[in-house]
């Protein structure tokens, strides 16, 4: 009986020993099934990453347009971020254009502008004026009312005229080599085949017209060339 009894003691220690064993093995399971799904999401997470930059490496453009530049550069070690490309929406195009910083007081946004192309005039409004000068300049940007149009062309170069004033129902006399820009100064009036001098005075002026304020009438020939040189000349004789 005593035998036995050492037996079953000796039975029940080892079956004990053995149910740590497997609680001990069991934790040491579950840490490694912890392990490998850690494991397991890192190599996931570097596939996704790996394949995100598969995809990247094949250049597509998430919008339609036209292919403007590329990157020939070929050898190089491009780092993330660098252009490799350029594609332009050339179904809308919009203006930037510069002026001078002496007439920045006068540029505000919604000013109308007018585009001038080889002699076609397209209007629309200043959007958005640089707070910033560079050498002397500033920049702005314009929205056309017709971004459409088939004269536009990408990085195309147009004269932009700023409309800071309008008037209605003036007299105006084109614009010309004559004209210096001040508010008075003598022209030469075509009258009974002589061109006389006289004093006339001027109002605002655009890249066409100059608005006379006095000293002309409606209907009067004057001569719009450069007459610099007959200054203080008082009358000149008109030959055909």
């Amino acid at each position: 009986m005593r035998q036995a009894e050492l037996n079953l003691t000796v039975a029940q220690l080892e079956a004990q020993r053995l149910a740590r064993q497997i609680q001990t093995q069991q934790r040491s399971n579950a840490a490694d099934v912890r392990e490998l799904g850690y494991t397991v999401s890192m190599q996931q997470r570097s596939i996704s990453e790996l394949a995100t930059k598969l995809r990247q490496a094949n250049i597509s453009s998430q919008q339609p347009g036209v292919l403007t530049w590329v990157n020939e550069n070929i050898g190089t070690t491009v780092q993330a971020g660098d252009p490799l490309a350029r594609v332009a929406d050339l179904s809308s195009f919009r203006v930037r254009a510069t002026i001078s910083d002496t007439y920045a007081d006068a540029l505000h946004q919604s000013d109308p502008v007018v585009v001038r192309i080889n002699g076609l005039d397209l209007r629309g409004t200043v959007t958005t004026i640089s707070p910033s000068v560079e050498k002397g300049v500033v920049t702005f940007y314009a929205q056309l009312d017709n971004p459409h149009h088939p004269a536009l062309r990408a990085n195309l170069r147009a004269d932009v005229f700023v409309v800071t004033r309008a008037h209605h129902g003036v007299l105006r006399l084109k614009n010309g080599p004559y004209y210096q820009g001040g508010k008075e100064q003598p022209v030469f009036v075509i009258k009974d085949g002589r061109a006389v001098r006289r004093t006339v005075q001027f109002g605002d002026s655009n890249f066409d017209f100059v608005q006379i304020t006095g000293g002309l009438r409606a209907g009067e020939e004057v001569v719009v060339s450069d007459m610099k040189d007959h200054v203080d000349t008082p009358e000149l004789i008109v030959k055909d």
